[in-house]
């Protein structure tokens, strides 16, 4: 849901606290889902306003709240925009979390001078300019550095991430029926504060496409690719403001698509780019006056055609939101449409907007499935604090969008190969986090690994190894 770092599925705006009982040393689920809105408080800019509106003032407070309201709205003003440009210069994420976990609070049970007052705290924040660093200008690569991994096992059939090492986030591989469990990468010692967000195998299994938070775990995420022939790691577009956050796929003829930003004051963009950082090139972009982001970008099994998230402004109670929708192109970016409207609810829930994330085209790309937020339905309250459902959605609009999944847990990042569905389910109720496949008629539920009930030991934002012998080509 996999979630777009500014843009893409949000900001951590919520405690890192997990569900009382499980092990300790597991990995925040806050991480997994972080970078696919606005940059830090982008949903508490929102909410902050809208908030002001929705409590009833009693008799003689009117003129107050107004007052307030007017204060609030000019501080807020830009807001986001000055947070952007701090992160870009170096300022760490974690230096404002903590108040915008406050300022959530506050907008649930505070006075408008109380909420006035914590947003005058994150300005000071961001205000202050964070230690300079060092920023080789133009680059399309960082050099390659020399890592220990291991070839794809011809059987391989899923990729995906876990920290069931116990020394960071490794990637790993397993066949389709969850055994066969191989460790790929062991790029160990690994700053804590760069974990996954996805991968994604190349169709000739060499490279293997990554995006990673670049500090402390949250806020912007970088793109790097992995070399299994050489042993290798490389960062691609590292002058990118953000690359890769909310999902990175290849087409057949050895692009990877994803998401980014190249400054903090751009618009973001799906571009592509081959493995060494050459051909970089941008296939949908979005117009400057646009309040709106893209993210989530999936290509389809025959290359020929984008999956993505794109949000748009819609204006709620007179003021404007963000509400993500599905939309589908051509591989080129060209034919670009709406394919599911995120649903009639509008506002915010667990740091995201209300809407739909995380698309993935079926191999005949007749359909999307997706993940849709849950309004009626909370898990992990300290930190994801929210819910999701996959859903299908039919491009030729000949049938409704169905829900496939039970409501309840979070189901999120689908993948779709042949008739099964791959995904990732986090249950509060169950006490389960990892994998899940699921048939596209919504029978044949299946957990992937059972006996693994710890965020730390869980697959996560699994995806189809593509199958070299289907000779998948890309339209010229």
């Amino acid at each position: 849901m996999a979630r777009f770092t500014a843009p893409g599925h949000g900001a951590q705006l919520r405690s890192s606290r997990l569900l009382p009982g499980w092990s300790a040393g597991l990995v925040s689920p806050c991480r997994v889902r972080q970078g696919r809105l606005r940059l830090i408080l982008s949903a508490i800019v929102m909410l902050a306003v809208s908030s002001l509106n929705s409590h009833a003032a009693p008799a003689g407070e009117q003129q107050r709240l107004d007052s307030a309201h007017r204060r609030i709205e000019a501080k807020l003003r830009g807001l986001q925009e000055r947070i952007d440009q701090w992160l870009a210069d170096g300022g760490d994420p974690h230096e404002v979390l903590p108040l915008g976990e406050q300022l959530g609070r506050l907008l649930d049970s505070g006075t408008p001078e109380e909420i006035e007052a914590q947003i005058d705290r994150i300005r000071a924040v961001v205000a202050k300019p964070p230690p300079p660093q060092h920023r080789e200008a133009g680059r399309i690569a960082g050099q390659p550095l020399p890592i220990d991994a291991t070839p794809i096992p011809p059987n391989a059939a899923i990729v995906f991430y876990s920290t069931r090492s116990g020394k960071g986030p490794e990637i790993y591989t397993m066949n389709g029926d969850g055994g066969q469990v191989t460790q790929i990468t062991r790029i160990n010692p690994r700053p804590l504060d760069q974990p996954y967000e996805h991968v994604a195998v190349s169709f000739d299994h060499r490279w293997i496409a990554v995006d990673r938070y670049l500090q402390s775990g949250s806020g912007p995420t970088g793109l790097w690719v992995l070399d299994l022939h050489d042993k290798t790691e490389r960062r691609l577009l590292p002058d990118f403001f953000v690359a890769g956050s909310g999902g990175v796929d290849w087409s057949a003829d050895g692009y990877i698509y994803f998401a980014g930003r190249p400054s903090a004051k751009a618009k973001a963009g799906v571009f592509r780019v081959r493995p060494d950082g050459s051909h970089l090139a941008e296939v949908i972009a979005l117009e400057a006056a646009d309040p709106g982001y893209v993210g989530d970008v999936s290509v389809s099994a025959d290359s020929s055609m984008l999956a993505y998230v794109r949000a748009i402004g819609v204006t709620s109670n007179g003021r404007e939101r963000l509400k993500a929708q599905i939309w589908v192109s051509k591989i080129d970016g060209s034919q670009a449409r709406m394919v599911d409207d995120g649903g009639p609810e509008i506002g915010d829930q667990g740091g995201f907007p209300i809407g739909d994330f995380d698309p993935e085209l079926s191999p005949d790309n007749r359909f999307v499935v997706f993940s849709r937020t849950n309004t009626h339905h909370l898990n992990f309250k300290d930190s994801f604090d929210t819910a999701h459902d996959l859903w299908i959605a039919a491009l030729d609009g000949s049938s409704p969008a169905r829900r496939l999944t039970r409501a309840g847990p979070i189901s999120i990042v689908p993948d779709w190969e042949d008739n099964e569905i791959l995904y990732t389910e986090y249950n509060e109720a169950d006490g389960f986090a990892g994998l899940v496949l699921i048939h596209p008629d919504g029978s044949g539920y299946r957990r992937l690994e059972p006996k693994l009930g710890t965020f730390r030991d869980c697959g996560r934002h699994g995806k189809w190894i593509p199958n070299v012998a289907a000779e998948r080509q890309s339209p010229r």
